[in-house]
């Protein structure tokens, strides 16, 4: 377990195991916590490494997240393992954390050896998402299973981490909308697109994936006819042994 101190703010971040090092990184309003049924299984193989992003699980608070969320979260991973000396590093992005892994793709080149983002959406968001997800969380923030979920994730002040983040995702979409800081056709790392066509969030994940393939050089794809929204924990053998066949760990 460490701290890692990023613009005056202190990141947590765990690294258990030996081998490969393997940096699993969360997706939107959850934290580190959300892979602790995995990480057992994991650190047989691996060195695996993971962080709550700034504003998440046991990381310091901020007034308000970047409005540039996913980028400013890629830059949080590269100080990581600049900090840790890392390395030729493999990266494991679930859901808004496969948008932070392809974003640490871009930034560093060289950094990164296999990626495998799973579960996430186009490259740029939609306009549909416009006031969508404050409503939506605000609806979910009063359902007793998101709120259980929210509470393991951060704590007692979940909501105010909740509403954070959809407030940076309603700024991102008005200011930004691009999700990656650079064209994907430059990565040189070796990519892993993986999904499920359950997934209830991108119900056309198989084209999604088909459009990143036609740009990303390297790219494979795995979209599993059943499982869920972050197949990590939804498919999770089929999914480990595609990272040990990529990463080639007996």
């Amino acid at each position: 377990m460490g701290l890692l101190n990023y613009n005056g703010k202190k990141i947590y971040y765990s690294i258990q195991g030996d081998g490969p090092i393997l940096i699993i990184l969360h997706g939107n309003t959850a934290s580190s916590k959300m892979f602790d049924s995995i990480i057992s299984e994991y650190i047989r193989y691996f060195k695996i490494v993971t962080l709550d992003f700034l504003g998440n699980g046991k990381s310091d608070r901020i007034p308000e997240m970047a409005t540039d969320l996913w980028y400013d979260q890629a830059l949080q991973v590269v100080e990581l393992c600049k900090r840790n000396k890392f390395t030729n590093v493999n990266i494991l992005g679930c859901s808004g954390g496969a948008y932070t892994a392809l974003n640490v793709a871009l930034e560093e080149s060289g950094l990164v050896s296999n990626l495998f983002a799973d579960s996430f959406g186009p490259p740029k968001s939609m306009d549909a998402i416009s006031g969508a997800i404050t409503l939506e969380r605000q609806s979910a923030l009063k359902d007793k299973g998101a709120i259980e979920f929210w509470k393991t994730m951060h704590g007692l002040d979940y909501a105010e981490v909740v509403i954070q983040d959809a407030n940076a995702i309603e700024r991102h979409h008005k200011y930004i909308k691009n999700f990656f800081h650079g064209d994907l056709s430059v990565v040189k790392s070796n990519i892993y697109l993986l999904g499920s066509k359950c997934d209830q969030f991108y119900p056309n994940i198989d084209q999604i994936f088909l459009d990143y393939k036609k740009v990303i050089k390297k790219c494979k794809v795995k979209v599993f006819e059943d499982g869920g929204h972050v197949v990590t924990l939804t498919n999770q053998n089929e999914v480990l042994e595609i990272i040990k066949n990529e990463i080639k760990v007996p």
